[in-house]
């Protein structure tokens, strides 16, 4: 895949994921549940998710989270939109994503079983919003590895 955008729903948190899809959940390995979530700006749309997949690559990703609540953007510059935008499971192996720009998350990328890569440690400071996280590269390339290289500005 090589640069591809998305924006969360507008009109999240209502109604919260998974709703009105909750008579659908099962029919697909791995829909998300959302039962780890106990906040609403976690029981929202993923803007990516990669399940038992191998050899993806991505090359420049904007996923973006502009409002929560009544399109309120005063959660952009706290991170505070969304909790996480990208999921990956953990027996996903040989995942490349290059040049990942996110706006308005605190989790840059979830991995269930792994460790997050959050927004605020990758953080591009800039003098007026959008407050843009950035990651050059992500790599896992086994079950239990991963790799990330930060762009340190």
């Amino acid at each position: 895949m090589g640069l591809i955008q998305t924006e969360s729903p507008y009109f999240h948190p209502q109604p919260t994921a998974p709703k009105p899809f909750e008579s659908s959940l099962g029919k697909f390995p791995a829909d998300p549940t959302f039962e780890d979530c106990t906040a609403d700006n976690c029981k929202v749309s993923w803007a990516l998710s990669i399940t038992e997949s191998r050899n993806v690559h991505i090359v420049g990703a904007g996923l973006y989270s502009w409002f929560f609540n009544n399109y309120d953007q005063g959660c952009i510059e706290k991170m505070s939109c969304q909790t996480r935008l990208v999921n990956i499971d953990m027996s996903s192996t040989s995942l490349y994503i290059y040049n990942l720009f996110t706006v308005g998350t605190q989790e840059m990328i979830s991995m269930k079983t792994g460790t997050s890569i959050m927004a605020k440690d990758n953080q591009m400071l800039m003098e007026k919003s959008p407050w843009t996280s950035i990651i050059a590269a992500f790599v896992k390339s086994a079950p239990s590895r991963a790799f990330i290289s930060g762009i340190g500005l």
